[in-house]
């Protein structure tokens, strides 16, 4: 699951073949959490509305309702953290020939307009890598996703220390946070720290956007005034927002010299601008009471990986029904019964 969500972004071929593993996993069980299928019917209602909005049934968007629905019940069914020897020797493989390709320079396209290894020096040596997730951003993510899921696994805290010098090759300064997140966690071995965690890091960007434009770019970069865009655009559209295929174009017309490369680097705040900020609330209520429920029931190591995940949406996109790594990963765990 987690190697499909990140090779396919780079190709149409390999989305149908996820779609066809997929189907193969349902046969086995259609099993689904009352939290995620009252999810599934809330995702299905804001995309309906979004179709009628724009008027257009665009594929990609019911897709996405299904995928939802999909992983919720993966995630019923598979445990993340009992991944067989198979799936270790794909992912290493695929980390290997990363890292071979990354030292000889070897660079070929690999979707998205984009190259295998990016223009933008790296924080250690060269330069950072698009991978075969084609954005640097995500292969971070898959890489730091791998070790996480690999700590947690064979229980040992120190293998998580490998997640900083992955940050530091992609400039990924998530990878601080989600280090810091998942490493105090594993320390205390208690699930309320994760929401502890994220109010925190949640507090501190209201507080530094509330600053204003200029001082707050200073801090956190372009993210900062795309942010700050799409609250005007929510609130040209408070009830039900601007429709899937319309948020590029709001955002556009509100950023002076939007670099049409950009999205808004953040899941919530995109879903809030599609479906209304009623949506993206109630979204995110899903995801707070699952983290609840996960520190019920002391079930810290998957509430580690909800933590992570919700840090790198906040900083990246997906959000519930997308069928990027964030999306398919925040589907998956709010699929997962609370007590395993």
């Amino acid at each position: 699951m987690i190697l499909w969500a990140y090779l396919s972004g780079t190709s149409i071929v390999l989305k149908l073949l996820q779609i066809v593993h997929l189907s193969f996993l349902l046969t086995r069980s259609l099993k689904i959490t009352f939290s995620a299928f009252v999810c599934c019917v809330v995702l299905f209602s804001a995309t309906l509305h979004s179709a009628f909005l724009t008027s257009s049934l665009e594929p990609r968007l019911w897709a996405q309702v299904i995928m939802f629905a999909v992983f919720c019940v993966i995630g019923c069914r598979y445990d993340l953290l009992k991944v067989d020897k198979l799936f270790w020797l794909l992912a290493g493989l695929m980390v290997l020939l990363t890292l071979l390709f990354w030292l000889a320079d070897f660079n070929f396209p690999v979707g998205k307009g984009r190259m295998f290894l990016d223009d933008n020096p790296s924080g250690i040596i060269k330069s950072t890598i698009n991978g075969f997730g084609s954005e640097v951003n995500y292969t971070a993510f898959f890489f730091i996703l791998l070790t996480t899921v690999w700590a947690l696994q064979s229980n040992s805290i120190w293998l998580l220390f490998a997640i900083l010098p992955i940050s530091v090759l992609q400039n990924a300064d998530i990878g601080f946070l989600i280090f810091g997140l998942v490493f105090v966690t594993f320390l205390f071995k208690r699930a309320y720290v994760v929401p502890l965690v994220l109010l925190i890091v949640v507090a501190a960007i209201v507080l530094i956007l509330s600053f204003g434009r200029q001082e707050a770019f200073l801090i956190l970069g372009p993210r900062a005034i795309l942010w700050l865009s799409s609250f005007d655009v929510i609130s040209r559209f408070p009830e039900f927002g601007s429709g899937y295929e319309n948020t590029r174009e709001m955002i556009e017309s509100v950023v002076v010299d939007f670099d049409k490369q950009y999205y808004v680097h953040n899941g919530f705040l995109e879903a809030g601008m599609a479906a209304g900020p009623t949506y993206a609330i109630f979204g995110s209520l899903i995801l707070i009471y699952k983290l609840i429920s996960f520190s019920v029931f002391e079930n810290w190591k998957y509430a580690s990986l909800m933590g992570m995940t919700i840090l790198f949406v906040m900083f990246n996109s997906g959000f519930l029904g997308s069928v990027s790594l964030g999306g398919v990963l925040l589907s998956y765990l709010i699929g997962v019964p609370s007590r395993r």
